[in-house]
C-alpha cells in the first residue's frame, strides 16, 4: 500500500516478511524487509526461531484463538463507520483518479 509518506506491503507468498518504506517518493526508495521473529505476535507458538514463515494453517489457528480468547476486543461500530468512510474514499479516488482525504 503506497502512501504519501512511504510504502507498506506483505506478500502472501513471503509471509514472514514486512515491506516497509518511508519518503514522499513514489517510485524507486529503498525498502527495508522486517523478517517475523520469536516475540512477534503468536511467531514463537509455532516456531522456535526466525527464518520460518507460519502456514496459512498456522495463520488461522491463531485467528481461531484470537476469536475464542475471552479478552478479545471485537469490531464496533465507530470501526464499521471508519471501514464504510475508507471503501467510499477508495471508490471516490479510483473514480476521479486523484488522491482523497480521509
Amino acid at each position: 500500500m503506497h502512501g504519501t509518506r512511504g510504502l507498506l506491503a506483505w506478500d502472501f507468498r513471503r509471509p514472514g516478511e514486512l515491506a516497509v518504506s518511508t519518503g514522499d517518493s513514489y517510485l524507486n526508495q529503498p525498502v527495508s524487509r522486517w523478517t517475523a521473529a520469536p516475540g512477534d505476535g503468536d511467531y514463537d507458538r509455532f516456531h522456535p526461531g526466525a527464518g520460518n514463515a507460519m502456514s496459512y494453517d498456522d495463520s488461522k489457528v491463531a485467528e481461531a484463538a484470537d476469536f475464542l480468547s475471552p479478552d478479545r476486543h471485537p469490531a464496533t461500530m465507530a470501526d464499521a463507520v471508519a471501514a464504510a468512510e475508507a471503501v467510499e474514499a477508495l471508490a471516490a479516488s479510483a473514480a476521479g483518479g486523484a488522491w482523497v482525504s480521509l
